[in-house]
């Protein structure tokens, strides 16, 4: 049977990529040196799958890892892919193309929305172990020449029923690299690449929680259904997975494994069993000394029985019992008072970890405290914790490309605060944070104020992939235009006053760079003169180079987005918000907040809180007086707690 091929200029999963400093048809090389070019490709060698006449790929994004450096995003345009008529056609597309430095990448994951088989009795949606495929392999971009790989996308190996008749498409693909190759890309976006040397060559298999590992299948034999949470569960049949081994039994002659979503899998060696530790044949004995060492298991399903296991010591092995697992996801949710993190992986289970004081908690490249991930649920996290005691040790917020969209208000929903927005007949909803800026006519408003406003037309920019809201601004005619709220009128005349971490000071152009809560930037102008403390101390603006990536207070006006003054705060420090003064809860201890974008902020009030009325100290029994009033606070971020309450 012919193969699939599917051409990506960039790099991808399933599909194929090319990188490339100039987009051309021909197969020359880039012209600039400050850029290589890589052609993926996808191909299908799979046997006659009877009945089935279309697998419907959808492709949502695409990414690269740079090695020893971060990812990045190269596409986040959905595009269907039907490999069956790929392999007919004997045909590589192009999925997508971008400029890329010379380097190393040593992985790559594609985004996959959807998948669709077609066979005898019509469409059916198959169900994906996991949205996001991530590969390891080995891609070397030269400046002025061509990388290519190839994934041969073996179908009757990843196409799988279950009993109740379900479709389920665990990837089996075969990674080709070459570098110094020659591709050619025609006008209808066919890729033919030849030549070059090999630089990887592997197989890579999917199991039933999403890991994709050279080793890693669902086998022919596997009995599967899905379980009622979209689970899928695999009866009986050789299972494979992937994990770490966390604790020998010898005695009774089982092993645990964690695996990447957090659970724990006991099995059984038998006489049968072959274990092998970096390639040796060894006795279970030999495992008790390696826990936290990698491994990939092949055991019955129903029996637990193993019948491979082979294990790789390295430096993850631990001899305090402390197994370190990787983890990936979304940030599900995130409570400061236990200090903990729910993460759901790619195969929908929730991961609850601990984030003590030894966290490393990461926003892009600038380091954080747990209360500032609570403005990225919805956003794309990698992780490294303790498979033993769940706690965090490292926590990176992927960092995204911002994106900007018009269109009309559907629906607003300020309890979940978030907003739906129709582009183009079609519904997307935004995540509202607590610093996105929300503005009717350019005037910063409320929530509530948009509630109002469903069917006006709006622009809006926002966080490509997790959808997290910087700015929106609607428009409203002149005679109906909603009145904006007492905080609104107030903040539309008063200086802005936020919170975030400083990313870049331009000097000669007079400018500052701060990356927000939201995960948007917002660029400041500031003048030599400008209002700047660092620690408590007063400094200069030019000063402020030595300290990007600290968190900072800053007041700007939203207009002009001039700024007056930037406090450079130290470690621990206060941070602070505007808006107006929701509610008063005497006996629980708590004020609410409504900010300027229209979120509530729940803080607690204790003995060392300082709360004062038109300059006047005041207890809280007078604060439930001054309701609507326009309220600024400072307060610890990661105990919610007051530090001052100023109502005017």
């Amino acid at each position: 049977m012919r193969s699939i091929k599917i051409a990506i200029l960039a790099i991808l999963s399933v599909f194929a990529i090319a990188f490339s400093a100039c987009s051309s048809s021909s197969d020359g090389p880039a012209t600039s040196t400050s850029s290589g070019r890589a052609v993926f490709s996808i191909s299908d060698k799979a046997a006659d799958m009877g009945a089935v006449t279309s697998i419907n790929v959808t492709v949502d994004s695409l990414s690269v890892h740079s090695k020893g450096g971060a990812w990045i995003s190269l596409s986040n345009s959905a595009q269907t892919f039907d490999l069956l008529d790929l392999r007919a056609k004997g045909t590589a597309k192009l999925l997508a193309e971008a400029n890329i430095q010379p380097g190393s990448y040593d992985q790559l994951e594609i985004s996959v929305s959807k998948v669709v088989v077609v066979d005898a009795s019509g469409e059916h949606d198959a169900k994906l172990p996991s949205n996001k495929l991530r590969i390891n392999g080995s891609l070397e971009v030269k400046a002025d020449a061509t990388a290519a790989a190839n994934f041969d996308f073996i179908a009757d190996q990843s196409l799988h029923m279950t009993g109740d008749g379900e479709y389920i498409l665990a990837p089996v693909i075969h990674l080709e690299a070459k570098q110094d190759a020659s591709a050619k890309i025609n006008s209808n976006k066919e890729v033919d690449v030849s030549g070059g040397k090999t630089t990887d060559d592997v197989r890579v298999g999917t199991d039933i929680e999403g890991s994709v590992d050279i080793g890693l299948r669902i086998t022919s034999d596997a009995e599967l259904h899905i379980n009622s949470s979209g689970k899928i569960v695999q009866t009986r049949g050789e299972a494979v997975i992937r994990g770490t081994v966390k604790s020998v039994d010898e005695a009774n002659g089982t092993i645990t494994i964690s695996t990447p979503s957090g659970n724990e899998i006991s099995v059984q060696v038998t006489n049968n069993s072959t274990l092998k530790l970096t390639g040796s044949e060894v006795k279970i004995a030999a495992l008790s000394g390696n826990l936290g060492a990698e491994v990939i298991v092949q055991f019955n399903a129903e029996t637990k029985a193993v019948t491979d296991l082979s294990a790789k010591a390295d430096a993850k092995a631990k001899a305090d019992l402390g197994s370190k697992l990787d983890l990936s996801g979304t940030i599900k949710s995130v409570d400061t008072a236990k200090g903990t993190i729910t993460i759901t992986t790619g195969s929908g289970a929730d991961v609850v970890l601990k984030a003590d004081s030894n966290a490393e908690l990461k926003i892009g490249g600038s380091t954080v405290k747990i209360a500032d991930l609570g403005s990225k649920i919805g956003a794309e996290v990698e992780s490294q914790y303790d498979g033993d005691g769940k706690s965090v040790g490292s926590l990176t917020v992927k960092t995204e490309a911002n994106a900007s969209s018009a269109g009309k208000i559907k629906s607003v929903d300020i309890a979940d605060g978030k907003i739906t927005i129709t582009v183009n007949g079609s519904d997307t909803t935004f995540i509202i944070a607590s610093d996105s800026m929300l503005k009717v006519n350019g005037a910063l408003v409320s929530l509530a104020t948009l509630k109002t406003m469903v069917g006006a037309d709006v622009k809006v920019i926002f966080t490509e992939q997790s959808k997290l809201l910087i700015e929106l601004d609607a428009q409203a005619n002149v005679g109906t235009q909603p009145q904006p709220t007492v905080q609104a009128q107030a903040t539309a005349q008063a200086t802005v006053r936020a919170s975030g971490t400083l990313k870049a000071v331009d000097i000669i152009n007079g400018s500052v760079t701060v990356a927000t809560q939201a995960g948007g930037d917002i660029v400041l102008k500031v003048a030599p003169d400008m209002k700047v403390t660092v620690n408590g101390t007063v400094s200069t603006v030019a000063s402020l180079a030595a300290s990007i990536g600290s968190r900072i207070n800053i007041e700007y006006d939203s207009k002009t987005m001039a700024a007056s003054s930037i406090t450079v705060l130290p470690q621990g420090a206060a941070s602070s918000a505007s808006g107006t003064l929701k509610s008063v809860d005497v006996l629980k201890g708590t004020v609410t907040i409504t900010t300027q974008t229209g979120a509530d902020l729940v803080l607690s009030i204790t003995t060392q809180s300082k709360m004062s009325v038109n300059g006047t100290s005041a207890p809280a029994t007078v604060l439930v007086t001054k309701i609507g009033s326009k309220a600024t606070v400072e307060f610890d971020a990661e105990a919610k707690t007051v530090t001052s309450l100023k109502i005017e």
